[in-house]
């Protein structure tokens, strides 16, 4: 690539240089005025900094890496899709949810003056020829019941409405055991008789409520093998003082390990996808070529990966936020326990693995975007990077890994780095991880985020970027371990 002396005549973009190719000499000019702007900055930070001996000092290369960085944001902030899945959708939904939450409390509240009072017992009466029932059991309402002598006087207080119904225990019941309901009503389901049976099992077993409750219900059974070793239920009290499976009784705290695995996936997914995008993308179109012109290849990736990092953390952020509020707007799924708490240190370990996660699986994405020729190729490559961070999240959301978060499995996972920025998240939590295994992860964490940012600098040299050569996984592994 070299500068042309020729100068284009644009004077709405402030006549910027003309670039051309080495291979074929064709010149194009009329670059957009955003990129020429950024290149002539950069030129400007490089030829105010260089020293004698043709170094250029740690400031320069900090406001290169700060331009590269600025200029990444804008040009997101420039895509109508970004700022609408980013930020339009988001509000939409939150709207949406608003309007839904307001109409259903409207018509709440115009439908309770109308919810009528339900009697829970009504008042029956009895004829009993047998003379069975000296008293109604104490575990029912004593006036529950009345006594009539005849079935002519039950009728009569029937027909003036003093009774909602009444029974018949005719004089051979002992022998036949039929009793007459009569009930005016006119649900045939709408009544209450099982107080009558009650009544009559308790007044045959002499008023002993207990032998008539074990006649009811004669069996309590419970079951013990021999031979197997019983465990106690990890779980049997409601715990919601801590996200995971002890909370029962709060949905949203009971699945807050898998909510978290999978958001830490989708976000470290979707950033770092956004920085291969970018790269492969400005290596066809040969944006990247200009800038190589005034920037060297570590200092241009370096401000990509912040640039795009805080992108794509900003919109992660945005959906977060919208649908926290959503869930406080939708009513009581929001509702938290109040022995319910996410410790300080907590907090922070999530943030330290997701920047950690964030820069390892970028790193490993951006020396793709430098060898793949164009975006489709470097779409069909990014599979062979996330296959261990798709591995990692699908163990982590088992029911086997929550349940039993501290397993030989998990924890192997937690501590590999390739997946214990999913992996960790989920066990700290769910449970109490040791503290030599917490320090472990981070520091085999950062070491490998160390030795991949190394490798992938090498990978982004200027011969490598530009040479057009065929993506292919054993160029890409030799590329990394060289």
């Amino acid at each position: 690539v070299h500068r042309c002396a020729l100068v284009a005549d644009h004077p709405e973009r402030g006549n910027p240089d003309t670039i051309c190719h080495s291979s074929d000499m064709v010149c194009r000019s009329g670059l957009p005025y955003e990129l020429a702007a950024l290149r002539k900055a950069l030129e400007h930070k490089g030829n105010a900094h260089e020293g004698g001996n043709g170094d250029i000092g740690g400031g320069a290369i900090m406001k290169k890496i700060y331009l590269i960085l600025r200029y990444e944001l804008r040009k997101a902030f420039s895509r109508r899709s970004y700022v609408f899945v980013g930020f339009g959708i988001p509000l939409i939904a939150v709207l949406i949810v608003a309007v839904v939450a307001v109409g259903r409390r409207d018509s709440v509240v115009e439908t309770l003056p109308v919810v009528e009072e339900v009697k829970e017992f009504e008042i029956e009466g009895y004829v009993d020829l047998v003379g069975l029932i000296s008293a109604i059991p104490e575990d029912l309402p004593q006036d529950i019941f009345v006594a009539y002598s005849s079935e002519d006087t039950a009728a009569q207080a029937l027909n003036k409405g003093e009774i909602y119904a009444y029974y018949i225990i005719p004089e051979d019941y002992l022998e036949q055991g039929t009793v007459i309901y009569v009930n005016t009503g006119m649900n045939p389901f709408d009544n209450q008789e099982w107080m009558m049976r009650w009544t009559l099992l308790v007044e045959m077993l002499g008023g002993d409520l207990e032998f008539a409750s074990l006649v009811l219900n004669p069996v309590d059974l419970t079951v013990e093998r021999l031979g197997v070793e019983t465990t106690p239920d990890r779980y049997s009290e409601d715990d919601c003082s801590r996200p995971g499976p002890a909370c029962r009784s709060n949905p949203l705290i009971e699945m807050l390990p898998m909510i978290m695995v999978v958001m830490f996936f989708v976000i470290l997914t979707m950033n770092s996808g956004m920085l291969l995008s970018n790269i492969s993308g400005e290596k066809q179109n040969r944006t990247m070529e200009i800038l190589m012109l005034s920037i060297t290849p570590q200092q241009m990736l370096a401000g990509k990966m912040l640039g795009l990092g805080i992108a794509g953390l900003l919109q992660s952020g945005v959906w977060i936020g919208a649908l926290w509020t959503m869930l406080r707007i939708g009513g009581g799924v929001m509702s938290l326990p109040p022995e319910f708490h996410l410790p300080a240190w907590l907090i922070v370990a999530w943030l330290r693995y997701f920047l950690l996660g964030y820069a390892l699986y970028a790193s490993l994405m951006a020396g793709i975007g430098a060898l793949v020729p164009d975006i489709r190729a470097g779409s069909q490559a990014s599979g062979l990077v996330m296959i261990p961070l798709i591995i990692g999240c699908m163990l982590s959301v088992m029911p086997f890994s929550i349940e039993a978060p501290n397993g030989a499995l998990v924890t192997t996972i937690s501590l590999f780095p390739l997946t214990s920025p999913v992996a960790m998240v989920m066990r700290m939590t769910v449970a109490a991880v040791p503290l030599w295994q917490l320090a472990l992860s981070l520091g085999l964490l950062v070491i490998t985020v160390i030795l991949v940012l190394r490798a992938v600098g090498k990978i982004f040299r200027t011969q490598m970027i530009l040479s057009g050569q065929p993506f292919t996984v054993r160029r890409y592994l030799r590329a990394l371990l060289a």
